[in-house]
């Protein structure tokens, strides 16, 4: 009897285990039989056959067929496969239709069905088979798939567009592209066709038809798109995204479909950070299905897990579109799994790769109330949910094969089982995962997972599976392990460790591997190591980059092991130089958060290396002083203090940076340095005093007063010098809060001595500066430092208009020395008036009533200046000197300038000349038209100012024709806006006008009286 088929079966359900074996056997020629075995799993089987008689191969192998298939429709499960034994000359012939390898039970009747496409009273649904043969890779299925496409069932369409993109055959080119050409089949078939074509084309073509697909986008983006670098295309995109969001979907959407090495970076990295919301959630719905059918397992695992993990909302992304993919993203899996297709690793494995420590949630009880039969009682049951019971797929690839967990009854979150319910139970010599065999055969995938994965849960389960691939770990190379020992958690620390032990040479040590274990943060691993490392530490620290990757470590304990080592052992001078060179390079490095190592390290360097620290050079001790880690900044300060030259001449900018930190010890070091200057280095180095004395902080300011108040008059040129250079600095603005007063403080008190050389150009600048402490000392300096004898009185009115009191008081004292200046040049000396200060106004009111009114040097339109000025104390005493040295000859000049002004209170002052003004004319009434209207036109306003003005006009109309026009033209116009009561005095005005000039028109009309007939 010769096998030349047989299919093992296995069905598990609960306790249920069992196996059904199926054989085809040749007992002759063209003489074959169906023999099967049933039973438990670990027991004898039953063995029983369909044939009672030989039949032909055929018959026999559609027997064959019919039996597989009715084992499968009850929930067996296919495990194994063997072909059949070659055929002879004349099968063969025969089977032209198959494959070189046989088609299973499975897959012939995916085959039988879909031959059977127009029955619709099938029970398995066409479009199903047609999903299954995709997920079969069925080619033999390809020429009925491309038959049915174009049916005008969508779902259908759609379904058959998937698996041809899986089947990935040259012969679906053609239909898959007439039918993306059709508009008139469904959006979302069309969108998968277009990603299967994609798929199956290569080379040019491929290149030809994406850019067909990508001709919406504008040239710079497709040209960087296609052709790169990923810099520019990124820059582009950017640009692009600025756009609505539905414009960036349709656009990512697109970029996924080219997917090359410049869209795939900038493409995973928006998927990782997109929102869930409208036009932009499609978009990922899409790009989701399209990576389920390319295998993406990158995309598929990022997509994946942001649906499992991203809260649902009110968008798109609502509660029933979470639960449906957290399903969806299983059920590919388990499918993939079952169907043994080496995708499932990978895509399984990225998915892993996504989740970290920091996705677990807090473990939480659930508590139900259940009546116990033929009772009145209730039995409390709890249920405990782990920390990451909420995503799905992550459980059921960890613990798929585990007795601790199961699935609620709600079947969305894991729990543990009852046996559990009060400890995690952890079983480490257990596989708990699903599908462990498929996991067993791509051992590196596994591997790469767990050098990137940041979650201890994933770090178990792949230290379980490599555990049970000896020789893969066994040939795995040093650098490998040296990627499992840099992972955070001790499991996998372990097992490297384990693996470790036994390669290990004393006599030839794997450096790389030994620096590993001594900076793993597992104890052991460092322990370990270090037992490693003693009995031949002297030989080990003579490699200079052996020695500093140990100095330098992340763990304390072996920096502290490795400063021990280098204190006992003697290394060459060479070797110390070149230690010396890479602590200083990994000191450069360092950030805010490493400050405890950058401590350690410097004062591993002050201890060791002494001698060395004394000639470095400027640049490494300016890098180290401006550094982000306070530590060493600090380090810098030390050096200086060690230094050969800098000791007694520190680099200013050095010691400047260390006292101006926040940091109390970088500045403590920086005071250090300064108390151990000597006087006659500080004068040599004016600079320093210069910096310190004007420091940010006010406790090295006083640090620096004493020396240099002392420096000052021990050598009267340095005293001279630092003043001058104090003077200018508060010229130039963006000291920090404090310094400028306290430099004018200093300047005003200990160093005044230092100031009578002042020129009296930079007082003025000092007094006109915008810094209050700059104007305080340039009021000191005023007296001393400026002659008032070649001030001008214009010089003389911006003093006594400045901000401080001191100027305006030395200003007015001035004016009192030398009145004959002033009244030399009085439009000068008016401008007093305008002063913005009180105390200055009325001290020019009673300057000039004692000293210039009565010398009649005012003239009247100096006089009118006055009155110009918009403030009422100024209008005042320009009227009182109006008044006071009226002169009748100009008093048709004061009425017309001082009618206008906008002022009441000097239309009132001027209506009190109209009685100066007197004419026939009608012209010296236009001169002052503009007066009468502004008078006039007040509301509720001056009513003593308009009586005048009425009285007035009323007086000058009587005189003459051309004065009665004037008055008509201005009465006419204000009747006509005026109020009640000033509109019956125009009207009296113009109606006496009207009797004296009948023949002058006026507004007015007589109407006749309205006579009414009375009732």
């Amino acid at each position: 009897m010769k096998l030349h088929k047989q299919v093992i079966l296995e069905f598990r359900e609960g306790n249920s285990d069992e196996i059904y074996e199926i054989d085809l056997c040749e007992i002759g020629p063209d003489q074959f039989v169906v023999n099967f075995r049933h039973g438990h799993r670990g027991t004898t089987l039953s063995e029983g056959t369909n044939t009672d008689e030989p039949l032909s191969f055929s018959d026999a192998e559609l027997m064959f067929e019919e039996l597989v298939t009715s084992k499968t429709t009850k929930g067996y499960r296919e495990t194994t496969h063997t072909a059949i034994a070659p055929l002879s000359e004349q099968e063969a012939e025969a089977q032209v239709t198959k494959a070189a390898s046989q088609l299973t039970a499975r897959e012939q009747a995916i085959l039988n069905r879909l031959s059977r496409d127009k029955d619709t009273n099938h029970s398995w649904k066409l479009s199903r088979a047609v999903w299954r043969a995709g997920e079969f890779r069925l080619h033999e299925a390809e020429p009925v798939l491309i038959s049915l496409l174009g049916s005008g069932d969508p779902m259908l369409d759609y379904a058959v567009a998937w698996s041809l993109g899986r089947l990935g055959g040259t012969a679906s080119r053609a239909a898959l592209s007439l039918f993306i050409d059709d508009e008139n089949n469904a959006p979302h078939a069309r969108r998968i066709a277009t990603v299967a074509l994609a798929q199956i084309l290569t080379g040019e073509e491929q290149r030809g038809f994406l850019e067909q697909q990508l001709h919406g986008l504008p040239d710079n983006l497709l040209k960087s798109a296609l052709d790169g670098p990923i810099e520019l295309f990124e820059k582009d995109l950017r640009e692009f995204r600025n756009e609505s969001d539905k414009q960036t979907a349709l656009v990512m959407e697109s970029l996924y479909l080219l997917n090359n090495e410049f869209v795939r970076p900038v493409l995973l990295t928006w998927l990782q950070s997109a929102e869930f919301k409208h036009d932009l959630f499609q978009a990922l719905r899409h790009i989701f299905k399209a990576a389920e059918l390319r295998c993406d397992a990158e995309v598929f695992g990022i997509l994946a897990y942001r649906f499992e993990t991203t809260k649902s909302g009110r968008d798109r992304f609502r509660k029933e579109s979470k639960f449906y993919f957290r399903r969806r993203i299983w059920w590919t899996l388990k499918r993939m799994a079952e169907l043994e297709q080496p995708e499932f690793v990978p895509m399984a494995a990225h998915l892993l790769r996504q989740y970290t420590d920091g996705d677990a949630v807090p473990e939480r009880k659930k508590y139900t109330y259940v009546p116990i039969p033929k009772t009145y009682r209730y039995q409390s049951i709890t249920v405990r949910y782990g920390p990451y019971a909420p995503y799905l797929a992550l459980n059921q690839l960890l613990y798929g094969n585990s007795p601790r967990f199961e699935l609620d009854k709600a079947r969305r979150y894991f729990c543990f089982q009852k046996e559990y319910q009060g400890n995690d139970g952890l079983l480490n010599n257990v596989r708990e995962e699903a599908f462990p065999e498929l996991w067993e055969q791509q051992p590196q995938v596994v591997f790469e997972m767990l050098t990137v994965s940041c979650c201890e849960k994933v770090h178990h389960f792949g230290v379980h599976v490599l555990r049970d691939c000896p020789s893969f770990c066994n040939e795995m190379e040093s650098s490998s392990l040296i990627s499992l020992l840099e992972t955070p958690y001790t499991v996998t620390n372990h097992y490297a460790l384990e693996l470790a032990r036994p390669r290990y040479d004393a006599d030839s040590p794997d450096l790389d591997l030994l620096t590993a274990l001594a900076n793993c943060s597992y104890d052991e691993a460092q322990k370990q190591a270090w037992e490693w490392i003693t009995p031949v530490r002297e030989t080990l620290f003579a490699n200079s980059d052996f020695a500093v990757a140990l100095l330098a470590s992340p763990q304390p304990q072996t920096r502290q092991h490795a400063r021990q080592v280098l204190r006992e052992v003697d290394l060459s001078t060479t070797v110390r130089r070149e230690i010396l060179k890479q602590i200083f390079s990994r000191l450069y490095k360092l950030d805010e958060i490493d400050s405890r190592l950058a401590a350690e390290l410097s004062q591993m360097l002050l201890e060791n290396f002494e001698k060395d620290l004394q000639r470095v050079n400027l640049d490494v001790l300016l890098y180290l002083a401006a550094h982000r880690v306070p530590e060493l900044r600090r380090f810098a300060g030390e050096l200086i203090l060690l230094h050969d030259t800098f000791r007694q001449a520190p680099p200013v900018d050095v010691l400047v940076a260390l006292l101006s930190s926040k940091q109390e010890i970088v500045v403590d070091v920086g005071i250090q340095i300064f108390l151990q200057l000597s006087p006659e280095v500080l004068k040599e180095n004016e600079e320093i005093v210069f910096q310190l004395i004007r420091h940010p902080q006010e406790k090295i300011r006083e640090l620096m007063r004493p020396t240099l108040i002392e420096l000052a008059q021990s050598d009267s040129l340095f005293g001279h010098q630092i003043s001058v250079r104090l003077v200018e600095a508060l010229l130039i603005s963006g000291a920090s809060e404090g310094v400028p007063t306290y430099t004018m403080q200093l300047l005003c008190s200990d160093l005044r001595g230092f100031l009578n050389d002042v020129p009296s150009r930079q007082v003025w600048q000092l007094l006109n500066s915008k810094s209050g402490p700059a104007q305080q000392l340039g009021a000191e300096l005023l007296e001393t430092n400026v002659d008032s004898i070649e001030l001008s009185v214009y010089d003389l009115v911006v003093l006594a208009d400045h901000d401080l009191i001191d100027v305006r008081q030395i200003a007015r004292q001035w004016c009192r020395k030398d009145v004959d200046k002033i009244r030399k040049d009085l439009p000068a000396a008016i401008k007093l008036f305008d002063t913005r200060w009180d105390d200055s106004r009325q001290f020019a009111f009673q300057y000039f009533r004692e000293n210039v009114v009565e010398s009649e040097l005012l003239s009247p339109d100096m006089q009118i200046a006055i009155c110009d000025s918009t403030r009422p104390d100024v209008q005042q005493f320009g009227r009182e000197l109006i008044t006071r040295a009226f002169d009748e000859e100009h008093a048709e000049e004061y009425l017309i300038k001082l009618s206008e002004h906008p002022s009441g209170d000097m239309q009132l002052f001027a209506s009190s000349l109209l009685g100066q003004y007197e004419g026939d004319d009608g012209e010296h009434l236009r001169r002052l038209s503009y007066f009468f209207a502004s008078v006039l036109s007040r509301v509720n306003r001056g009513r003593v100012v308009k009586n005048r003005v009425y009285r007035f006009l009323e007086q000058e109309a009587s005189k003459s024709e051309a004065n009665a026009q004037v008055v008509i033209d201005l009465l006419n116009r204000q009747s006509a806006t005026a109020a009640i009561g000033d509109k019956s005095r125009a009207i009296e005005i113009l109606l006496a006008i009207h009797a004296r000039y009948p023949t002058l028109p006026t507004i007015l009309q007589l109407q006749p009286v309205e006579v009414r007939n009375g009732v």
